[in-house]
């Protein structure tokens, strides 16, 4: 990423829950369940119950924090109901940009397909996925890590450059958060993609904060969650 300038705090947030996620997440899958969630598309997932109870609470916390300038947003259905519940509890107006570069990524024909579903489905595209390092591995009409990568670079180079001294949210996805990390932190991707894995994924609703320091953005605070679990006052 290029170094064009500094916000005074970048909040990253990924979006409230959704059926989705509670199927894979929780890994309760059966084909009818799955088949009923993903028929209209990734883009058109919407927040549950419980994703619009998670940013509602969000958006109350928000509120008590220093005013922000700005918010950036993906396209995607749940990412937009979850910024327009933040907007609707922070108390005052926000300037908020749509921005496709916050996408998650696209898997293209294994879209909400677990391993032994790609192996039965599309034996070829298996065999491809164990021979291809994870991060380079790009499904058919789907994305790879890298390309992924290379929007958010780009999109956080231009929130520097356009937003610098502001108080900027980002609602966006799992991968772009983690990805947002190793650009920011200056992973390799070797050490830090496989923690995905490992217990380390952004939950719904989570903050991952940076503020600036010595010329850079530094890691304050990554998968804050006590936000959701506050009591009613």
């Amino acid at each position: 990423m290029i170094s064009l300038g500094l916000p005074k705090s970048l909040i990253f947030i990924r979006h409230g829950e959704t059926d989705f996620n509670r199927v894979f997440d929780l890994r309760e899958k059966s084909e009818k369940t799955i088949e009923g969630i993903i028929k209209n598309g990734d883009f058109n997932i919407e927040l549950n119950v419980h994703g619009i109870g998670q940013a509602i609470r969000l958006g109350k916390y928000l509120a008590r924090l220093n005013k922000f300038d700005c918010l950036y947003y993906s396209p995607y259905k749940r990412t937009a109901q979850t910024k327009d519940i933040i907007v609707q509890y922070l108390g005052y107006p926000i300037e908020c940009f749509e921005d496709i570069r916050l996408s998650e990524r696209d898997m293209g024909l294994i879209y909400g397909m677990h391993r032994q579903e790609i192996v039965d489905k599309f034996t070829e595209v298996a065999k491809q996925r164990e021979k291809t390092e994870s991060f380079l591995f790009r499904p058919p009409s789907g994305e790879s890590c890298a390309d992924v990568m290379i929007r958010i670079d780009r999109f956080l180079s231009d929130i520097c450059y356009e937003q610098c001294q502001k108080n900027i949210l980002v609602i966006s996805h799992l991968l772009p958060i983690l990805l947002s990390r190793m650009i920011l932190d200056n992973y390799g991707y070797p050490t830090y993609i496989p923690s995905i894995s490992n217990g380390e994924r952004p939950s719904n609703c989570s903050m991952t904060i940076y503020e600036p320091a010595n010329d850079k953005l530094k890691l304050r605070g990554y998968n804050l969650t006590d936000h959701l679990n506050e009591v009613e006052k």
